[in-house]
């Protein structure tokens, strides 16, 4: 098989934008080697793959230059001279994506050629045409505040200096959206390394900026004003806010409101990004209190898949995650019917590689829900433990398949085993130690209770029971409440 950059991009095109590259290598403003077209041409006859055994340095030499001796340093050229052109087109289609972008450029060409007429219509069409509802992502923000810094150019040049107040206020307010939309995203970001991967950041000057500043003075500020803009920009500060009082029931009540109202001021790209960053914050809150979170992260939830971002995605994938914490929400809140149809609907938009083992994993989970103890174990045997989040869900799974089953002698090992991979793992969080290190300790003080005294000594068991009831931040803290009562009714 030939190995080649050029080849290399080539085999990433659909019928399609092989179909637009060919039109653009045959346009004399583009290209004007003809050796250039031909190579091509040549190329495409092994589309889409290009491994076939027959494709060499040696036969396209060959076709190209008939009867010649094969020159390695003239095809290099050739392929070099490709590969510029197919960079090109990309650079060429990636630019042509955003519309708005395509026509502030040719507005600035406007105003460079002193075209004010021509400059002044299309100001006006950009402004109709491309700020609406449905259309708002942090780009939107960006785009704004570079078309008011060509208008307040555009009447420096025209000599209307006095007249670019709005023009000023709108590039400052615009350049600021954009910053609050991309910040507090980052910010997310930045939160999540260090919540999900146990990552540390010495020196983060951007959560800084952030809490020496009074956002929620900047809400209110914002909140004075009412248009498609400005609301859109209200929901990232409200997400902030959120974030930072999780204890706040007001708060997130606020947001899932806004987000109900407003969440279709966005392009679908955004809603996701919002409804995750959302989510994230609905998740932070169930540690708190485990009720009303695992509601309000269900009602985030709904309001993603009412939205169906996923099914409006370019590349139509459900990330994993979202999909497994979709379901355990359900089966948490004990919404097994939902839970069911979600995995009819939504499974099939897993990526490949991950659609089997979910299949095991959330047929397990309802498996236990319905006491069918030996299909769950079953469908955890099959498990590949290649994916991080399930080397917890498993083990956790396992454990309480084997209290349920009463087959307690089996448990201790298991919590061994978990919690010395939680300590020996440096890549699990904090926070996520904590959960789970409480479950098992829980967990562990009960088995050992039921092995060494057989149900007959429940005094000290009341007292650690005492203690989990007032514990926060522990997994499965609803069926460990439930095996406590049911042991000291014994």
């Amino acid at each position: 098989m030939l190995k080649n950059k050029a080849i290399e991009i080539l085999r990433t095109f659909n019928d399609t934008e092989l179909k637009q590259f060919t039109e653009f290598v045959n346009s004399p403003f583009h290209n004007k080697s003809s050796k250039s077209k031909k190579l091509l041409d040549l190329l495409k006859n092994f589309a889409p793959s290009y491994d076939d055994k027959k494709l060499s340095k040696e036969y396209i030499y060959s076709k190209l230059y008939p009867g010649k001796k094969y020159n390695d340093v003239v095809l290099r050229i050739l392929f070099s001279d490709l590969l510029k052109l197919s960079e090109e087109y990309l650079s060429y289609k990636n630019f042509v994506k955003s519309e708005f972008n395509v026509q502030l450029h040719l507005l600035e060409e406007l105003k460079d050629r002193k075209l004010f007429a021509l400059f002044t219509n299309l100001c006006r069409s950009i402004e109709k045409t491309f700020v609406f509802k449905g259309n708002i992502n942090p780009d939107l923000y960006y785009n704004l505040f570079r078309l008011s810094s060509i208008k307040m150019d555009f009447k420096v040049e025209s000599e209307k200096q006095v007249e670019s107040e709005n023009e000023i206020l709108e590039k400052a307010n615009s350049l600021t959206y954009f910053f609050l939309s991309q910040s507090l995203g980052i910010l997310q970001e930045i939160w999540e390394q260090g919540d999900v991967l146990n990552k540390k950041f010495s020196r983060n000057f951007l959560e800084k900026f952030l809490t020496s500043s009074d956002i929620n003075d900047l809400f209110n500020y914002l909140n004075s004003e009412n248009n498609t803009i400005v609301n859109s920009v209200k929901i990232y500060l409200q997400l902030y806010l959120c974030s930072q009082d999780l204890n706040s029931d007001e708060k997130f009540k606020e947001l899932f409101k806004s987000l109900k109202e407003n969440i279709n001021l966005f392009d679908n790209a955004e809603k996701y990004n919002i409804l995750i960053a959302a989510e994230s914050c609905a998740i932070s809150r169930t540690s708190i209190n485990n009720k009303t979170g695992y509601n309000d992260l269900m009602e985030i939830y709904h309001l993603l898949l009412e939205q169906e971002v996923i099914k409006k995605q370019t590349n139509r994938i459900m990330q994993m995650n979202l999909f497994r914490n979709i379901f355990y929400t359900a089966v948490i809140l004990k919404k097994y019917t939902f839970a069911q149809q979600f995995i009819k609907d939504y499974s099939k938009y897993l990526d490949k590689s991950q659609r089997e083992n979910m299949e095991y994993f959330t047929s397990s989970v309802l498996c236990f829900e319905q006491k069918l103890f030996d299909d769950a174990m079953i469908s955890i045997s099959k498990i590949k433990q290649s994916m991080f989040v399930y080397k917890f869900d498993t083990r956790v799974l396992q454990i309480k398949i084997y209290y349920e089953t009463g087959s307690f002698e089996l448990i201790p090992s298991v919590i061994d085993s978990f919690t010395h991979f939680l300590k020996n793992n440096k890549i699990v969080a904090k926070d996520y130690k904590i959960r789970f290190n409480k479950f098992l300790k829980y967990t562990g003080y009960l088995v050992k209770n039921r092995l060494d005294n057989d149900g007959k000594n429940n005094e000290s068991i009341n007292v650690i029971f005492n203690k989990l009831k007032k514990e926060d931040q522990i997994v499965n803290y609803n069926w460990l409440l439930s095996k406590y009562n049911e042991y000291l009714d014994i």
